[in-house]
């Protein structure tokens, strides 16, 4: 059975059923230099927003921007969502060639994984040969250590560990190993055994490669075998079907799904795999016994493939004297904006220090954004090692290490003498380093070392894609949002179309909303039309025009939509009016100029035929308006803006007013309570004068039968009309040409 809830029926004509006040929270889906990827965040107003997204010439900026000068700032209500290309898993995919199963048999899909060379000690340059293929059936990982260096020759011992085992290696005991001529061997493939493949160094390279004695590193390697049993007389799609309930979410499996020819399948790595390093898994599928009647292919392991790396935050490490690391300061956000971060760390006490954070893309934004300065210490942290003290800061988050490594192990310990030392370098020593600038070389430490350095490695993620906003759309389907746009896409059908989609699924529970659509730059009437086709919701809102924003003097002419205008007006505007209402809301403020502007009367006329929004200058104020008060409805109960709002704000305002009545006994005295609420909320709002009138609730047998009431449903009528506007004022003039005497004046 359903949860309890309160549910609404809306009729253009006669009896119509009840819904909310909403507020008028603005979400934006778009491109921003800086901020939380891909997840919506509420903003607490101007400088908040400049703090945390930047208020810079990206389109998503803009736009909030554009919209947020047409509120009172205390009336500001905002979520964006910062899109940035999202990590993809790996994927496979297989074909069956032949029909129907003979015989029974058994398939069986094998994946095997070679990792990178991971856990390095020191500054070896080794990778994995790209062209290796894991052919062991154990999943566990490689060790290697360097136990000698004997005339420039290097002895690398290994030694598999399954995952399960937990025990130290005694590396005397180990009897498997390599030889590196340090001099030679640059980019040589050494065989390691079942198919893992080594390459020390660069081939050519001048240089003896870098192994030092007791150097170690770690290459993670897996083996997964999934056996599927067949039975006589299948066809194709019985064992399609099979082989996806089988595997499907089965250890590092994720979705499967039938191909578009349904004659084989497309398989994914798990969520938690996702990234270019999936793309080292190789497959393959066997049968039993080929003669069974069922021929699919790759049968030799081939590579997956479509893995890309997500979003993520720059960073930086940092040790103390002895080599220990002890701090990592990371960007707060994701991407790549991050590496324009610098800090400058200098020691004032035994154990505390000062920390200098600049952005070196300040001056992009208006305004330009300020460095922030800290006194830290390795004492202030909470449970996970986070630096409290960082928390307020626009910048980056800072985690000691230690503390912070112990809790992700599950250990939980670390040496208490860390809390007291300092960062003072950014690599640890290394005797051999006779180059005085590598952080490396021993003298290489102190607060002179440590000024302006950048973070790193951080990334946007793939090439952002129709599919992320899409999913970014989604971000905001739990999120109490009423008027959502996406900044930067007006040129996708299918950005547009889902974003009407999210709209009308919305409900009272989160927020009933409209989508503000943008029309391509200079629209002209030709395209009128095509351009709208398979467009036409109540709750959606397309805007012609394209803007130069007085906001930002850096930013190109024409740069930004009048949609993101509209938002903000639209925000502003009472429910029961039209953001065209000039003299009720006001012009539109902060454009300089509209490619929109100079549109005739009857070009004006073609765009609300076609059911568009514009915006252009206003000839008898010389100012910026909006034209149409348009939704892109065909319907005339629902072309206007103000119609789909009034009713959204009241479904809103009665979904919380009954909810103080939902799940009580159903009595003559709670239908009598639920009429007097009811009756007395639509009175208020004839009082403020926001409805034209209404008639009373009926709640009675009239509505509510004997099955009705024993399937606990209570059912309510309410008809009212809405306001409608004054779009046409119709004045006739009359010339006095009665004979009689003169009067002069009125």
């Amino acid at each position: 059975m359903p949860i309890p809830y309160v549910s609404f029926t809306e009729v253009d004509t006669g009896i119509s059923a009840l819904q909310p006040r909403v507020k008028n929270r603005i979400g934006i889906v778009g491109e921003f230099s800086r901020g939380p990827a891909n997840i919506p965040t509420y903003i607490t107003g101007y400088t908040d927003f400049a703090q945390r997204y930047g208020s810079d010439i990206a389109q998503g900026s803009l736009a909030f921007q554009a919209a947020y000068d047409q509120l009172i700032p205390e009336n500001a209500n905002f979520a964006l969502v910062r899109v940035l290309g999202r990590g993809q898993s790996a994927k496979g995919s297989a074909i069956f060639l032949t029909g129907t199963t003979t015989k029974e048999v058994t398939l069986t899909l094998t994946l095997t994984f070679i990792g990178e060379v991971t856990e390095v000690t020191s500054n070896i340059y080794a990778q994995i040969v790209s062209s290796g293929t894991y052919t062991g059936t154990r999943i566990g990982r490689y060790h290697f250590k360097v136990t000698s260096v004997t005339a420039n020759v290097a002895t690398v011992k290994y030694t598999l560990k399954e995952i399960t085992d937990g025990s130290s290696i005694d590396w005397d005991t180990v009897t498997t190993s390599i030889s590196v001529d340090l001099a030679a061997d640059a980019g040589l493939v050494k065989d390691i055994e079942d198919g893992v493949k080594l390459a020390f160094g660069v081939t050519g390279q001048t240089d003896d490669i870098e192994l030092d004695l007791n150097d170690t590193f770690t290459v993670r390697v897996n083996s997964y075998s999934y056996p599927i049993s067949l039975d006589k007389g299948l066809v194709v799609e019985q064992v399609l079907n099979i082989i996806i309930q089988e595997i499907s979410g089965r250890g590092v499996i994720g979705a499967v799904t039938k191909n578009n020819n349904e004659d084989g399948f497309i398989f994914e790595l798990d969520n938690g795999l996702e990234g270019r390093l999936g793309n080292r898994y190789k497959y393959n599928f066997v049968l039993d016994d080929n003669t069974a009647g069922l021929s699919v292919t790759p049968n030799t392991p081939t590579s997956m493939n479509g893995g890309l790396d997500g979003p993520r935050q720059s960073f930086r490490d940092f040790y103390n004297t002895e080599g220990e690391a002890v701090l990592r300061l990371q960007a707060v956000t994701e991407g790549i904006w991050g590496d324009g971060l610098e800090v400058s760390i200098t020691s004032i006490e035994a154990d505390r220090f000062r920390l200098l954070i600049q952005d070196t893309n300040a001056s992009k934004f208006n305004p330009p954004l300020e460095s922030e300065s800290y006194i830290l210490d390795f004492k202030s942290t909470d449970n996970n090692g986070e630096l409290t003290q960082l928390r307020t800061s626009k910048y980056l988050r800072g985690f000691f290490l230690p503390k912070f490594n112990a809790v992700t192990s599950g250990t939980n310990n670390f040496a208490a003498r860390l809390l007291n030392t300092l960062p003072t370098r950014l690599a640890p020593a290394d005797t051999a380093i006779v180059d005085t600038d590598d952080p490396r070389h021993p003298s290489y430490f102190g607060s002179s070392k440590l000024r302006a350095i950048p973070l790193e490695n951080g990334f946007d993620g793939p090439v952002i894609t129709d599919e992320d906003y899409i999913q970014a759309l989604r971000a905001f389907e739990t999120f109490p949002v009423h008027i959502v746009m996406c900044a930067g896409r007006y040129d996708s059908f299918n950005v547009q179309t889902s974003l009407i989609s999210h709209c009308e699924r919305a409900s009272e529970l989160e927020g009933l909303r409209v989508g503000i659509l943008t029309a391509p730059p200079n629209l002209t009437v030709e395209r009128l039309r095509s351009e709208m086709l398979g467009i036409d919701s109540q709750r959606a809102i397309k805007v012609a025009g394209w803007c130069s924003y007085a906001g930002q003097p850096n930013a190109p002419a024409f740069a930004i939509p009048a949609a993101a205008f509209y938002a903000g007006k639209l925000s502003g505007t009472p429910y029961f009016a039209s953001p065209s209402a000039v003299g009720l809301v006001g012009p539109v403020l902060g454009l300089v100029d509209v490619d929109t502007r100079g549109l005739s009367k009857k070009s004006l006329d073609l765009f609300e035929e076609a059911g568009y929004e514009i915006l252009g200058l206003d000839p008898a104020r010389l100012s910026y308006t909006f034209f149409t008060g348009r939704t892109t409805s065909k319907s005339p109960n629902w072309s206007k803006v103000y119609y789909r709002r009034t009713f959204d704000f009241v479904r809103q305002d009665l979904f919380l007013l009954l909810q103080d009545y939902k799940s009580r006994p159903h009595t003559q005295l709670l239908r009598a309570q639920i009429a007097s609420s009811i009756n007395n909320y639509f009175n208020e709002l004839v009082r403020r004068a926001e409805i034209v009138n209404f008639k009373q609730a009926v709640i009675d047998g009239s509505n509510n039968s004997f099955d009705t009431y024993y399937a606990n449903q209570l059912n309510v009528s309410i008809s009212f009309l809405p306001l409608a506007a004054a779009d046409f004022i119709n004045v006739t003039l009359l010339r006095d040409n009665a004979s009689g005497e003169i009067v002069f004046g009125g």
